[in-house]
């Protein structure tokens, strides 16, 4: 997986984090110190001891074992101070159940005392390892859920149909398993559901997209990297579409464009990747969701152009990820806004100069216009990047003339990659000062210098990375 992929996913996770403890804060109140059921007292002890505590068993590297302190013993003997556990402050039952990094391994039975638990509106399971077990079809007797996370729990098989009966139900989190099957159509008749996330299990099946723009209170859908097809219909049986905040489709066999995009003008995560859409990038897509949008990601498509004049920069004010990286986008190169952080084009068929609008870029952390048929110079105003800057990769295309003298002291680049282009004349000494450089690859170019001095300055790792005779920097 690549650099892009990773930052994205990492980005992924921090948007539902943090929405996810946005939700438990708006629907949780503080607990107090009330003694809980001793139903509800022998209940979690016995979910307890159904489970081994195993700390390798979370991906989490803050994860520790809640359970472990859970005893009867002493002044502890309230399941209400318990970790994890939070109760009614009127009536004591138990409400919230976190249990999330907990260093859980076992399997969830269909007898597990978990669902004695009836009070329950909050349910986090996530980042454990529950051996590919099932959920239990008696998750349906838990409904007055209105939180469920199971994210990353090594469960499998199918999606019960009895989540139906959680018909409270705002957060459904079930992303990062071993689900198979379809995704129930029931599904959309948990009426007051907010986030839908299935990411990343062997779901398949086809489905009508408009099955889940029928969900009114959705806002973040996500049911990328399965093996389902969505298909497109023109119109949906409900004339007021969900506002998305949070959308991924990425490799769910999409073909076009979905037209209820138009509408949209609150998005903050947009990923069409990995998909079969081919053609123009639509003009109406420059004109969704420009305050709110922070990553659009329509990588790995077979997308060739643009349709109508491509604004510069494009419109999104507060876009912090560009990921058009794995087309066939032919044109000039498109200049994101000024608030971008990583900008990734790479793989297509760019041609023409690099816009000396791209030195507004004033955020940019990484800048990949690799493998397309950009030429001419490089703008001299790269210096204008500032301390940003991380990675540079220019890589196979057909830039020539000399590399700017323009690299001050404190900038924080790790990473320079100008191979294969075209680039003239000697090597600008002013790539001493970058004194975090991690790895440069200048090689398969045009230069005419000598092996340059100040090479010790930088590091061995500068001589292991610049390809080609060690005793002159004549590449050709």
């Amino acid at each position: 997986m690549g650099s892009s992929s990773l930052c994205i996913m990492f980005m992924r996770v921090l948007f539902l984090v943090s929405l996810s403890q946005l939700i438990v804060l708006t629907h949780s109140s503080p607990s107090i110190q009330s003694l809980c059921h001793d139903d509800e007292s022998s209940a979690l002890l016995q979910f307890k001891n159904s489970f081994s505590i195993k700390r390798s068993e979370s991906s989490d590297p803050l994860a520790c074992p809640k359970v472990a302190s859970w005893t009867l013993e002493g002044q502890n003997s309230d399941c209400c101070t318990w970790d994890g556990v939070i109760c009614d402050e009127d009536t004591g039952h138990v409400i919230e159940l976190d249990l999330s990094s907990g260093n859980l391994y076992g399997s969830i039975n269909s007898n597990s005392s978990l669902f004695h638990l009836v009070h329950l509106q909050r349910l986090n399971l996530a980042f454990n390892n529950f051996n590919y077990s099932q959920i239990p079809s008696q998750v349906g007797n838990l409904s007055r859920l209105t939180y469920l996370n199971l994210s990353s729990s090594m469960l499998s098989g199918e999606i019960p149909v009895t989540l139906m009966n959680l018909t409270k139900l705002t957060f459904l989190g079930l992303s990062s398993n071993n689900f198979q099957g379809p995704i129930p159509s029931s599904i959309v008749h948990l009426y007051n559901l907010e986030v839908l996330d299935v990411y990343n299990n062997n779901l398949n099946g086809t489905m009508e997209l408009c099955m889940f723009l029928n969900m009114k209170s959705l806002g973040m859908l996500d049911l990328s990297h399965n093996e389902l097809s969505l298909l497109i219909g023109e119109t949906c049986t409900n004339a007021t579409l969900p506002k998305f905040y949070g959308l991924d489709l990425a490799a769910c066999n999409l073909i076009e464009f979905p037209n209820f995009l138009k509408n949209q003008d609150g998005l903050q995560w947009l990923s069409l990747a990995y998909n079969n859409i081919t053609g123009h990038i639509p003009e109406w897509m420059w004109h969704i969701s420009k305050e709110s949008l922070r990553v659009m990601d329509l990588s790995f498509n077979f997308l060739t152009g643009f349709d109508g004049q491509v604004p510069i920069p494009l419109p999104w004010t507060n876009l912090a990820i560009l990921d058009l990286s794995s087309n066939q986008l032919e044109g000039s190169l498109p200049i994101p806004p000024s608030s971008t952080l990583r900008y990734n084009i790479p793989n297509n068929k760019l041609s023409g100069r690099i816009s000396q609008w791209i030195c507004n870029m004033t955020s940019i952390q990484m800048l990949d216009l690799s493998n397309n048929s950009l030429s001419g110079s490089l703008p001299q105003c790269l210096n204008k990047f500032g301390d940003s800057l991380l990675v540079l990769n220019l890589q196979k295309n057909k830039l020539e003339g000399s590399i700017p003298q323009t690299w001050a002291k404190g900038t924080q680049l790790r990473m320079i990659n100008f191979s294969e282009n075209k680039f003239q004349n000697r090597l600008p000494t002013s790539l001493a000062n970058l004194m975090m450089l991690e790895a440069i690859d200048l090689g398969v170019n045009q230069f005419n210098d000598s092996f340059p001095y100040w090479v010790g300055i930088i590091g061995h790792f500068f001589k292991q990375t610049l390809r080609g005779d060690p005793t002159t920097a004549n590449t050709t």
